[in-house]
């Protein structure tokens, strides 16, 4: 157990603080029922947000941080870089139930992001749920080699291996 541990946490540190790609094309893959309408004006107030979340951060400002997050999802609720952000702040903060939420969430509106599914796989591991944290890990491996992205799906694969030497 203490090896999962410390291969989960390395496996964070490995992927970092999150995901340089602004994947927009994601958005549209939500179901009609559940997209919402989201002007450019909110499009734009969101981003501000986001950025005032990362100044918090940047100034250990934790619980603005959380609350800029917050309302950057109220705006643009299909846009995952600000749940990733928030659900990495919240594995910082080792409030892994909420991290799996926040991850989970984002997996919903961008089903398709091999990050998204990483990160919650770590999430999922530091909580416990190892046999949810395998199926995440398996998901996120087979979009990154889908996306020929090798260096995460070698991580992502790391990942995996890690969780199943420690059955």
């Amino acid at each position: 157990m203490k090896n999962l541990w410390l291969f989960v946490a390395l496996g964070f540190l490995f992927y970092g603080c999150g995901s340089p790609q602004q994947d927009q094309g994601q958005q549209s893959q939500a179901p009609i029922s559940r997209r919402k309408i989201v002007t450019p004006s909110k499009i734009q107030d969101s981003k501000k947000l986001v950025a005032e979340g990362i100044s918090h951060l940047q100034e250990a400002e934790i619980e603005e941080a959380i609350k800029s997050f917050d309302d950057a999802i109220r705006k643009n609720p299909l846009d995952p870089e600000p749940y990733i952000i928030l659900g990495q702040t919240y594995i910082r903060l080792k409030l892994f139930d909420r991290a799996v939420d926040t991850f989970s969430a984002a997996s919903r509106i961008a089903p398709a992001r091999g990050d998204i599914h990483y990160l919650l796989a770590i999430s999922y591991g530091l909580k416990g749920q190892e046999n949810l944290a395998k199926q995440s890990a398996r998901r996120s491996i087979e979009l990154f080699r889908q996306d020929n992205d090798e260096e995460n799906f070698l991580k992502a694969l790391a990942l995996l291996q890690g969780l199943l030497k420690s059955d």
